[in-house]
């Protein structure tokens, strides 16, 4: 019984020290992602967008919110298993 204690200590341990790494890489990740260059919102709506359908793209995505909300946003979705919309899968994914 001792030995099961040991171990599962262990791996509690091990699991809280990976949260601070975890959530550092995280956040590196999604900063370097908002320092690319360009919109994501005209390379989605294409060349022929208008206006109006760039502003409903931002909107859609919530890249019109800061960068605090969309982080928290992006964390919740993690915690519920969702990692956000795949380009490659097309929408609804």
């Amino acid at each position: 019984m001792k030995r099961n204690y040991e171990l599962a200590s262990l791996v509690l341990r091990r699991v809280l020290g990976a949260l601070p790494v975890l959530l550092i890489v995280s956040l590196i990740t999604f900063g370097m992602m908002r320092l690319i260059p360009g919109d994501p919102s005209s390379i989605i709506g294409g060349l022929s967008a208008t206006p109006a359908q760039l502003a409903q793209i931002r909107s859609d995505l919530g890249l019109d919110e800061p960068f605090t909300v969309q982080l928290l946003r992006w964390y919740g979705g993690l915690l519920h298993g969702n990692l956000g919309r795949s380009i490659l899968m097309g929408p609804g994914t």
